[in-house]
C-alpha cells in the first residue's frame, strides 16, 4: 500500500501542470570552456538506463504506456503509447539524482533526436523531495527532431506548475539541490512515441 500511494503522488505530480505553457526556450546554448559542463546524465551501456522509472496515467485509469531502453546511439529511449482513454494523456520517466549541485550554471544543455513531438523536462529540488510535495515541479519545453541536436533550456525557461495550474506561489528552483530529472510527453497528441537522450547536462 505505501508503494501504491508514493506511486499515486508521483502520478498527480506528473499531471500538475499539464496544460501549462512553457515560455519559449532559447535556440543556443552558451559558449562554455571545456570541462565546465557538469554532466547529469550519460548512457554508455545498458546499466545507464537504471533508475528511469515511468509514471504513467495507467495508475489513475488511463492506458498510456512507457519505457526506458538502452540503444547502441549511447542513448536513453523513452518510448511508448500516449492514449487519452480514461482520461489519461501523458507518460513520464524520473529519475532520482539525490542532491545535484548546479549552482553557478546558466541552464540545462540536451543532446536528443525524437520524432516531432514536444517533450518536457521535470525538475524538482531537494526542498520540494522532502516536502514530500509531489505536486510542483518545475519543467521546461522542447521539441525532439529525427536528427540528433543540441536543446539549450536557460533556467528562466523552467516554470512551476502544481495540479495543473501556474504555481506562482512556489519558491524559486534551488539549482544547488536538484533531487530529481525527468521527462514527459501530455500534449493531447495520442499515438505511438519516441525520444532518445544521449546528454543532460548543467552549463
Amino acid at each position: 500500500m505505501g508503494r501504491l500511494r508514493s506511486t499515486r503522488r508521483a502520478v498527480l505530480g506528473a499531471m500538475a501542470g499539464l496544460l501549462i505553457a512553457p515560455p519559449p526556450m532559447s535556440a543556443a546554448p552558451p559558449s562554455v570552456p571545456r570541462g565546465a559542463e557538469r554532466r547529469i546524465a550519460a548512457f554508455p551501456d545498458t546499466a545507464s538506463v537504471e533508475g528511469w522509472r515511468p509514471i504513467d496515467d495507467r495508475v489513475m485509469g488511463g492506458r498510456s504506456r512507457s519505457s526506458a531502453t538502452w540503444s547502441r546511439d549511447e542513448a536513453l529511449v523513452f518510448s511508448g503509447e500516449l492514449s487519452l482513454e480514461q482520461g489519461g494523456g501523458f507518460a513520464s520517466l524520473r529519475r532520482e539524482l539525490g542532491s545535484a549541485d548546479l549552482g553557478g550554471s546558466t541552464g540545462l544543455r540536451l543532446v536528443v533526436r525524437g520524432d516531432g513531438r514536444d517533450y518536457r523536462i521535470n525538475l524538482r529540488d531537494r526542498a520540494l523531495a522532502m516536502a514530500a510535495d509531489e505536486g510542483t515541479q518545475h519543467r521546461a519545453l522542447f521539441r525532439a527532431d529525427g536528427s540528433w541536436a543540441v536543446r539549450w533550456l536557460p533556467w528562466s525557461a523552467f516554470v512551476a506548475s502544481r495540479r495543473g495550474r501556474l504555481a506562482v506561489d512556489a519558491p524559486p528552483l534551488d539549482i544547488r539541490s536538484i533531487a530529481s530529472v525527468g521527462l514527459m510527453t501530455a500534449f493531447r497528441d495520442p499515438g505511438p512515441f519516441r525520444l532518445e537522450v544521449r546528454s543532460i547536462e548543467a552549463a
